[in-house]
């Protein structure tokens, strides 16, 4: 049997978790959103740079990787009270 509600609805857009660019040098950045900084209430962004696209891609991979993990840690980390 045919799920009727996969031709009525579109897909689901999901949002794009970092982007790369291209530096004045030549070569290209990655960079992730990692949230915002508790204390200063500033974004946090990580950043590689690499010499190729590829090589970026791969970068942005890892560094959504770390983002990821930061919060899973964060996320199940145990409260200690005082």
């Amino acid at each position: 049997m045919e799920c009727l509600y996969s031709r009525a609805m579109p897909p689901r857009k999901r949002r794009p978790r970092g982007h790369i660019a291209q530096l004045p040098s030549g070569s290209w950045r990655a960079v992730v959103y990692a949230g915002v900084d508790p204390l200063t209430g500033k974004q946090r962004q990580l950043r590689d740079t690499a010499t190729t696209y590829e090589a970026a891609e791969i970068a942005l991979t890892k560094l959504q990787r770390q983002v990821d993990e930061d919060r899973r840690t964060r996320m199940t980390a145990p409260r200690w009270r005082a």
